[in-house]
């Protein structure tokens, strides 16, 4: 009998059944679906343990993380659907446990000093409005000339820089849409040595993948058609 062979890498359907699979020499019972864990916090390791020596993992590599600590961080719901979508997207991803504290949080590792957008999801302006009180930020049309910022290095260990332009492109418009061109801002981000993320909404994969176009940053909504819920 000839051995099967698959393609590699694996095509987007195999990903979505299978992108969680574990090892299954080390975990021969591993759940279809992750048990439902009602604890908020997790009981700790001895601190002599081989668990509690590979504790810098969680900072460093959460999604690997050696132990779970509060369910916040990480457990297993959470993190095997991460580890799906990470591979469905082909980037690292995070859940939130709304579309505005993503919206939030992506603001606060960036720390941009001019924001440009146009219409979108009203909470997300709420959002930007409330970043914005008490800073000195700007905001302007996603049409207007792009400043030049040179940023400072982020104190959050990653690779960007932060006080730089920030992109805010929402793709499909809601309700209305439109399709706006990812790359053309995408190009425009980066000449102004800025970034670009893109709410894609509307539009989760396969329909569009926005890092295919140059999106430094890509929000999705696990309400709306990523859960195969289409009430937009």
């Amino acid at each position: 009998m000839t051995k099967p062979t698959f393609p590699d890498p694996p095509k987007l359907d195999t990903l979505v059944l299978h992108a969680d699979q574990p090892d299954e020499t080390k975990d021969e019972a591993f759940p279809v679906a992750p048990s439902i864990s009602m604890s908020t916090t997790f009981r700790q390791p001895h601190p002599d343990s081989t668990l509690a020596r590979n504790a810098d993992n969680l900072e460093s590599a959460p999604d690997v993380a050696p132990y779970h600590v509060y369910s916040r961080y990480t457990q297993d719901t959470r993190t095997r659907a991460e580890r799906v979508i990470s591979g469905i997207l082909g980037a690292h991803s995070l859940l939130y446990s709304s579309g505005l504290s993503a919206s939030d949080s992506l603001l606060d590792f960036c720390l941009p000093s001019v924001i440009a957008i146009r219409e979108g999801y009203f909470g997300v302006h709420e959002v930007i409005h409330k970043y914005c009180r008490g800073r000195n930020v700007k905001v302007i049309d996603l049409d207007d000339e792009y400043p030049v910022l040179a940023g400072v290095p982020a104190e959050n260990e990653s690779n960007i820089s932060q006080g730089k332009l920030l992109v805010w492109l929402e793709t499909p418009l809601n309700p209305t849409g439109e399709a706006r061109d990812i790359e053309h801002y995408a190009n425009r981000a980066r000449a102004a040595n800025g970034y670009l993320v893109v709410d894609a909404t509307l539009a989760p994969p396969p329909l569009m993948d926005p890092f295919l176009h140059g999106a430094d940053f890509v929000v999705h909504s696990g309400t709306k058609y990523l859960a195969d819920i289409p009430i937009c």
